[in-house]
């Protein structure tokens, strides 16, 4: 019986090395659902004019999906379309408006680039 213990105590040991190890992988996995703010800055200088974006992201049946708005009054709960997060990088599409996201998780905001045509800019959201 001792024995028996004895050889089987390394692999409980590495049983729960791997167990802890699965939950702080887990814990650093980044939360994308929620409530998000943004301001895109589109052109330069005093004639310059900021959008207010809402980003909207739940949980769906088998991902996530997701809604944004603040591009204008008339263009509210616009459908963020292949919303994809990998690793610490959430992107999506908006097709309304023919632009697209993508960026990195850091603490309690998002930041990356919106991209429509050939055009680019910052953006950086923070969680509400």
């Amino acid at each position: 019986m001792r024995r028996m213990f004895s050889a089987l105590l390394p692999l409980l040991l590495l049983f729960s090395q791997l167990g802890q190890v699965a939950a702080q992988d887990r814990a650093l996995v980044p939360e994308p659902i929620g409530t998000w703010r943004g301001e895109l800055a589109q052109g330069e200088g005093q004639g310059a004019k900021a959008l207010q974006l809402v980003l909207h992201i739940r949980q769906g049946a088998e991902d996530y999906s997701g809604t944004i708005d603040g591009f204008g009054p008339e263009l509210r709960n616009l459908k963020l379309e292949s919303l994809v997060l990998v690793e610490d990088v959430l992107s999506f599409q908006v097709p309304q408006v023919e632009g697209r996201f993508a960026g990195n998780f850091y603490g309690d905001s998002l930041r990356g680039t919106w991209t429509r045509g050939e055009e680019s800019w910052s953006l950086i959201f923070f969680r509400d």
